[in-house]
């Protein structure tokens, strides 16, 4: 995975759970709320960032949305594994606090998010705290992301990534 290219970073406190999940899951109504994230013991201050993808065959795109507990502190051999799949539909990404609790208005949610991408020159690679959840767009929707952790000295999770490489197949679907 690159973590070289760090383009915007976030910090949240957290108490509780936190899922890294694609926040339409978690609208109220049709869509969600469904378990299709990566949910993990998450009280503490998290730095979220993103990278960019290096390979800009399909085009400008994130590669990663990587979270770390501030303070988590790693044996020298600790790398990450890779723990789960997350399905992906909207093309956004997040680390969402559990107490934040469901989005009630998905439509509100994505009028806001418009208008900071906006406001924020809709760039690729931009971290957007909306509503208590932190996100990026992840390219692409209608599939799954991997997702890969590290467990820290005191047992708990210290940092988590999805990373939106897209697979053989789907370059292949697009031609690249």
């Amino acid at each position: 995975m690159n973590t070289d290219h760090t383009v915007e970073s976030c910090e949240i406190n957290v108490e509780g759970n936190a899922t890294m999940i694609d926040p339409s899951y978690k609208a109220a109504g049709p869509r969600g709320p469904f378990a299709t994230g990566y949910e993990f013991e998450a009280t503490g201050r998290w730095v979220v960032t993103t990278t960019k993808m290096a390979d800009k065959s399909m085009g400008e795109r994130n590669q990663t949305l990587n979270a770390k507990r501030a303070g988590a502190r790693f044996a020298p051999d600790a790398e990450l594994s890779l723990v789960d799949t997350v399905g992906v539909d909207a093309g956004l990404m997040a680390f969402y606090p559990e107490s934040r609790g469901e989005i009630v208005d998905w439509k509100g949610f994505c009028e806001e998010l418009f208008a900071a991408e906006q406001a924020g020159g809709g760039s690729y690679g931009a971290i957007r705290e909306l509503q208590g959840v932190v996100l990026c767009t992840s390219g692409f929707g209608d599939g799954s992301y991997s997702v890969f952790a590290k467990t820290a000295t005191d047992g708990q999770v210290g940092e988590v990534e999805v990373d939106f490489t897209p697979s053989a197949a789907v370059k292949a679907l697009f031609g690249l």
